[in-house]
């Protein structure tokens, strides 16, 4: 346990490293209110755990080596990158910048964030389903930015199964590639999208 002392720097070490973690890792659940509880917990985190706590560990040792050693300058130096590293990585974590990303940031300035959902998978990156609502030429902009094709009475099922709640028509006028897809319910001018 001598490793581990002084107790501040090796607790505010671990500590950091494992929100470094989790915010890198985090998905996202978000309706419309930012709130700590829109972050979710990706499943390969918990299962990668015993391993991030142990590099978690690992830094811990290491800062409180260092501030032992009569380095506390170069420890708190130490602190001070992970806590900034956790501040950069919260930047692109956010429902805007993540939906900016997806429709260009052009198109993100006029865009209201009704629902917006994230999700990570073990071997295909990050699913992300939203529901943004806008101006009416908002998706006009959507498939200039992303180079969509148009593509008349596609199925809606990966749309439906995840806002069950909004009745969706089974098949619908999207724009789409290979890897994302859009749709504007003409009823409410919202636009539903799914991009992996």
């Amino acid at each position: 346990m001598a490793y581990f002392r002084p107790w501040p720097y090796s607790f505010a070490g671990f500590c950091l490293f494992i929100l470094l973690a989790w915010i890198s890792m985090a998905g996202l659940d978000f309706d419309g209110t930012l709130r700590a509880s829109s972050f979710t917990t990706a499943g390969w985190f918990g299962l990668g755990f015993p391993f991030i706590a142990g590099v978690g560990v690992a830094f811990a040792a290491f800062v409180a080596n260092l501030a032992r050693r009569r380095h506390a300058v170069i420890a708190c130096l130490m602190l001070a990158l992970a806590l900034g590293l956790l501040l950069v990585s919260l930047h692109p974590s956010r429902p805007a910048n993540r939906v900016s990303a997806i429709i260009g940031e052009s198109a993100a300035k006029h865009v209201i964030i009704e629902r917006l959902r994230v999700a990570d998978s073990f071997n295909e990156r990050q699913t992300t389903w939203g529901i943004i609502s806008g101006p009416q030429d908002l998706l006009d902009a959507i498939v200039q930015h992303r180079s969509l094709e148009m593509s008349p009475q596609a199925s809606l099922a990966p749309l439906r199964a995840m806002f069950p709640d909004d009745s969706l028509p089974e098949f619908g006028d999207v724009a789409r590639d290979r890897r994302s897809i859009f749709y504007r319910d003409p009823g409410t001018g919202k636009i539903f999208f799914q991009k992996k």
